[in-house]
């Protein structure tokens, strides 16, 4: 149990200190972005995993995402969790509007990113980066600390 509660303690630190003051600017383009609560599922090779972020559009530009990219499994995609007659099922999207100032969770029960047939195994506090990849903007890699199931 203290070993969870140190995890989760050192994870909580890190997300505030990289949320802080984390942001990403494509090549492809000027609009800037903000990461905050970056984190992946942690699983084994061949499993399935999920990876979440909250992103803050701060420009004065309206974007989308429209996919996301590793080198951590074989399939990488946007989803989203939808429930119908009381069956909870995910999709694929095309792609998410992200207004101008507009703040977009992917999380839990709700758009996420999916990671299918991972290549290797996700461990407790190790860092990966996805790239999310934006209409306008084009790729942002996103630093992501994986936790713990």
């Amino acid at each position: 149990m203290k070993k969870i509660f140190s995890v989760l303690m050192l994870f909580s630190v890190l997300l505030t200190a990289c949320g802080a003051g984390m942001s990403a600017k494509s090549a492809a383009s000027d609009v800037p972005f903000g990461f905050t609560g970056a984190g992946v599922m942690a699983a084994k090779t061949g499993e399935v995993s999920g990876a979440f972020v909250t992103i803050k559009n701060n420009s004065g530009q309206a974007d989308r995402l429209i996919g996301a990219a590793s080198d951590l499994s074989e399939m990488t995609q946007v989803h989203e969790t939808t429930m119908e007659n009381n069956v909870m099922s995910m999709r694929e999207v095309a792609g998410i509007d992200l207004p101008a100032g507009a703040i977009l969770e992917l999380k839990h029960g709700s758009y996420h990113i999916m990671l299918m047939n991972l290549k290797k195994d996700l461990k407790d506090g190790e860092m990966v980066t996805i790239t999310l990849k934006f209409e306008k903007a084009g790729d942002v890699p996103v630093s992501m600390m994986v936790m713990p199931k």
